[in-house]
């Protein structure tokens, strides 16, 4: 099953969209195979990725995943692609309701117990996402920056397993959230 997710990667002090399309396949004996020039950074999201899903409850599919970082000619750097990867497979899988999520920038570096690291260029990216009129922005809690402009709504979270559940459409904002630009936030119902 093909799902596709929406990243960014910064090129200088510009951010460039990075389209994430997740394929699972029967058969490959647990292929995990990343395409689209990545580094390696990129290529070592496969050992932080699934075990970031498995330790947070959802299990990982032992199928072939093939993940494209498009566009292909560019080179992908950094672990940033980390977050987009998980909710592909995530939503490859079946495991999520929402199948389109591409109201949804979504950039983070996961550690293996599924915690969210920071990465560089937030701020650029929140900026491209306005400019794209991409109405959400899901990166690492610690990031206060949030003036992107009155169309960009910067989700702010902790966990890898928060933000599976964020991606969906409502009125409701966690206590904790306030970025004042942002219009809503939602929590996503997973099927299982």
């Amino acid at each position: 099953m093909l799902f596709k997710t929406r990243s960014a990667a910064v090129y200088g002090i510009e951010a460039y969209l990075v389209d994430v399309e997740v394929n699972i396949s029967t058969g490959g004996n647990g292929q995990f195979i990343i395409v689209g020039l990545p580094d390696t950074a990129v290529r070592e999201s496969r050992n932080r990725v699934l075990p970031a899903i498995r330790n947070n409850g959802f299990g990982a599919p032992y199928q072939r995943i093939v993940i494209n970082l498009g566009p292909a000619d560019v080179k992908k750097e950094g672990s940033a692609f980390d977050l987009p990867m998980a909710v592909g497979i995530l939503g490859g899988h079946g495991l999520l309701a929402k199948q389109d999520v591409s109201d949804y920038l979504m950039v983070g570096e996961l550690s293996l117990d599924g915690k969210l690291r920071p990465v560089k260029g937030v701020l650029s990216i929140a900026m491209l996402a306005r400019d794209q009129k991409i109405p959400h922005v899901l990166v690492r809690r610690r990031f206060h920056d949030c003036a992107a402009g009155d169309n960009a709504c910067v989700l702010p979270m902790d966990r890898s397993n928060w933000s599976f559940r964020t991606i969906a459409a409502s009125s409701a904002r966690p206590s904790s959230f306030r970025a004042s630009n942002c219009a809503r936030f939602a929590i996503l119902p997973l099927a299982f």
